[in-house]
């Protein structure tokens, strides 16, 4: 809603400011290494950090409170569901996990990509997840079984960054290759390649229309 920013540093803290005053009303402590990643959910409720030390935190946004600490694999990308209900977590170990914020409980590993998970994303209607891999592919999973739904391949180097349109039909993947990719989520078809970039694809953004 706009009311809240979150920041992450490499001083192993993160902190909750208003975004109307720029005051910082809570900070993050727990940590034991830096902490690269930050994600608010989209009912604003809980914030979810990942750190160098391995672990992630689930956070109420509202207290500053650590409700859960997320540990099995050491943590590189993160992903929390619009209501707040699902983490998925993605690992150098090639596996992501599907966590219960309410529990902290692992409800499913996503396994079968063979590198890192560089890259995840949540559909807007929490039924699927998308990760990108240092494998060169992308994969759609089916969030609440943990099924693998469509291996997405095409690019020929690491995907680092993953996107999913609002509507849940599509996703948007940067790779390493120096392109995008646009993939239909229902068939896992590559509907365009998108060129022009000299280096490396890192980050990707979709409109909120998804036009």
């Amino acid at each position: 809603d706009g009311t809240r920013a979150v920041t992450s540093s490499t001083d192993g803290t993160a902190r909750i400011w208003n975004a109307a005053t720029g005051i910082c009303e809570h900070e993050l402590t727990g940590h034991t290494d830096s902490i690269f990643a930050a994600v608010i959910s989209a009912d604003g409720t809980h914030v979810v950090t990942s750190s160098h030390d391995g672990t992630a935190r689930i956070w109420n946004a509202a207290t500053g409170t650590c409700k859960r600490e997320l540990t099995g694999h050491d943590v590189l990308g993160l992903a929390i569901s619009a209501d707040g209900t699902w983490v998925v977590s993605s690992s150098t170990d090639g596996t992501a996990r599907i966590w219960n914020t309410a529990t902290g409980i692992c409800e499913h590993e996503l396994a079968g990509h063979t590198g890192s998970i560089l890259a995840v994303a949540i559909s807007a209607d929490g039924s699927r997840v998308v990760t990108g891999s240092a494998d060169n592919t992308a994969r759609v999973w089916n969030l609440a079984t943990g099924r693998c739904e469509h291996e997405l391949a095409g690019h020929a180097d690491s995907i680092d960054a993953v996107t999913i349109t609002a509507d849940g039909l599509h996703a948007v993947t940067g790779s390493e290759d120096l392109t995008a990719r646009v993939w239909n989520l229902a068939t896992g078809d590559c509907d365009f390649e998108l060129t022009g970039h000299l280096d490396n694809v890192y980050t990707v953004a979709i409109s909120a229309d998804g036009s």
